[in-house]
């Protein structure tokens, strides 16, 4: 079965599936309405009947009856919207096989740095950009730490080939990932940093012996003395009334602070439920890879008892803290003091297990952001894993192409090793070389994730990514886009000068300053990279350069990208040649302007 296949199946299973429980939950709505009808009609009859006692029993059934429809109701509703999610999937899969990933709303926006060392040169975030691409998060977490790896090189060669192991592992388990995102689109997307504070937060009066004691007894004296009181006048009925006004004021003291308590429990109730949902999916699968199977054994306390259980414990405290405001509540919060009785298990329960739970929250955003890789090597099979080698400053991509063209990307070789530390790209306008550039660095960014890369074999080194390609004025800082260029250079350098392993990227380097500047200060940071632990690409369009090659302090080997012309017409074919380009387009690109330039 193709691809295309699979997903066009399961959005149509999931399409069912969701009308399937949208006529369920028609036909419970219904049912509901027509039991608090019929359930009306016969109380009204009993009692105009004067059977009290068959209006007792009638009303308390037809409640129970139609409390259950509720429940009954919501779980279909539960329903729907899972299988609605899933169903959303796999259209959004469909559209990403087809190159419309670019709608996508998450783009990673919040992760945008103009100042950051290649993201932004990169097309990492925003608009049209690799985080669109991949990303297969549903919860803050995850998003944050795909964003995060996305970012840095945070794996050292050995951690990298453990995410490649998990990644593989991943890519073939189509309803395991997408059942895992549909379960976090339960949920609204919230930064859960509130939440985790929550559970950390404990009242130390709470769990003190004495305050339990009365929480519990009190309740229990009351209520006896009420039955009492009812059946026999030896106890008097004022005693009863008198403990039940005692209650009710303690239901009126500090009711700040319940409050603020039911409002956390209702504003994270949902998430808490998706989280659970999320957990118990994670633990109920099994894992080979070293590094899944270390993540779902972090969702085992030492005792034994799982995260989803935990979690679930904390679930049903929401659960009926948020029924506060029910008129029913009210009451049985009076006889039984009901919010004393959950905050202390609340306090219990955050004693026992809240420093738990950020670390549950964490292994789930990071199987999601692996899962997010996995879903790229799943959709991509004619991809490759790269081979990380540390043992030279080299770097060899086989039929590299730019991840985010699809089929609309040439695939060319590209060969970094020594002698040559330094590819200089020559060629006319859109020809190709800013693209080959990003081509190579979003690759080195996807290499260093554990995912593969758009090219049939990669091997590359553990190097620090710096850029020079997008530079804007500042005007606020009074940074001109010269000075601009001069400060993201100067990183480089600084980096180098520290004995990091560098490869570097620059675009048409100081293009703001005239002519000669440009050359003299290219050539002398040419010699100054290639000297130093250093490797990468140059393109320009100064030929001049190109005779650095001669010079073998230099280590430059020129390349070139050039166009052809069919009946007039600019055509390029982006296939990257060796030596120095001899063609040129501007004046051609001028006349299509409409500048009139005499040959």
């Amino acid at each position: 079965m193709t691809i295309p296949t699979l997903y066009t199946d399961r959005k149509h299973k999931f399409q069912l599936e969701t009308l399937k429980q949208t006529r369920i939950s028609n036909s419970i709505s219904l049912l509901r309405l027509v039991v608090f009808l019929i359930g009306i009609a016969s109380s009204l009859y009993f009692y105009i009947s004067k059977l009290y006692y068959m209006l007792t029993a009638v009303s308390l059934a037809f409640f129970i009856v139609f409390v259950y429809l509720i429940y009954l109701h919501q779980r279909i509703l539960d329903k729907k919207n899972y299988y609605s999610s899933l169903f959303d999937i796999n259209v959004l899969e469909i559209k990403a096989l087809k190159g419309e990933w670019k709608s996508f709303l998450e783009k990673g926006e919040s992760f945008i740095d103009y100042d950051h060392n290649y993201s932004y040169d990169l097309d990492i975030f925003g608009d049209n950009s690799l985080f669109q691409y991949v990303n297969r998060c549903s919860t803050y977490l995850g998003k944050v730490r795909l964003g995060k790896i996305l970012k840095s090189r945070l794996f050292d060669k050995d951690m990298i080939n453990k995410r490649q192991e998990a990644i593989k592992e991943l890519s073939p388990m189509v309803e395991f990932r997408q059942k895992l995102m549909a379960k976090g689109m339960q949920k609204e997307i919230k930064n859960p940093k509130e939440l985790l504070e929550w559970v950390k937060e404990i009242d130390k009066n709470k769990l003190k012996l004495t305050y339990n004691l009365f929480f519990k007894a009190l309740p229990i004296i009351t209520i006896v003395m009420v039955v009492a009181s009812s059946i026999t006048r030896a106890i008097p009925y004022y005693i009863a009334s008198f403990l039940l006004i005692i209650q009710y004021s303690i239901t009126l003291l500090k009711a700040e602070s319940r409050v603020r308590m039911v409002n956390m429990a209702e504003i994270y109730s949902k998430d808490i439920k998706a989280y659970e949902g999320m957990l118990k999916h994670i633990e109920a699968n099994s894992f080979k890879g070293a590094l899944l199977t270390e993540l779902k054994n972090k969702l085992y306390n030492k005792d034994n008892t799982s995260s989803s259980q935990v979690v679930n414990g904390l679930a049903k405290l929401v659960d009926l803290m948020s029924d506060r405001r029910n008129l029913g509540y009210s009451i049985l919060n009076i006889i039984f003091l009901l919010d004393y009785q959950f905050l202390i298990e609340l306090e219990k329960w955050k004693v026992k297990y809240g420093n738990t739970v950020e670390g549950y929250l964490e292994v789930i955003g990071e199987i999601e952001e692996l899962s997010s890789f996995a879903n790229l090597s799943f959709a991509n099979t004619d991809w490759s894993y790269p081979i990380i080698n540390e043992g030279s400053l080299s770097l060899k991509a086989v039929e590299i192409s730019h991840p985010l063209l699809g089929d609309k990307g040439i695939r060319n070789n590209v060969y970094l090793e020594d002698p040559d530390k330094v590819l200089l790209i020559t060629g006319s306008n859109m020809s190709g070389k800013s693209t080959l550039l990003r081509t190579l660095g979003i690759n080195l960014v996807l290499a260093y994730s554990g995912s593969c890369v758009c090219a049939r074999r990669f091997v590359c080194p553990s190097l620090n990514i710096y850029s020079c390609m997008r530079v804007k004025d500042d005007l606020e800082n009074s940074i001109s886009s010269f000075y601009g260029e001069i400060i993201k250079i100067k990183k480089i350098v600084e980096a180098v000068d520290k004995g990091e392993k560098v490869f570097f990227l620059l675009d048409e380097i100081f293009k703001g300053t005239n002519s000669m500047d440009r050359h003299q200060g290219a050539t002398v940071l040419i010699k100054q990279l290639s000297r130093k632990s250093a490797i990468g690409l140059v393109s320009t369009h100064d030929l001049e350069l190109s005779k650095l090659e001669d010079e073998r302090e230099a280590a430059v080997r020129n390349y070139h990208f050039e166009e052809y012309y069919i009946e007039d017409k600019i055509n390029f074919d982006y296939k990257l040649k060796s030596g120095v380009s001899q063609t040129r387009n501007a004046v051609y690109l001028m006349k299509l302007a409409g500048i009139e330039i005499k040959e």
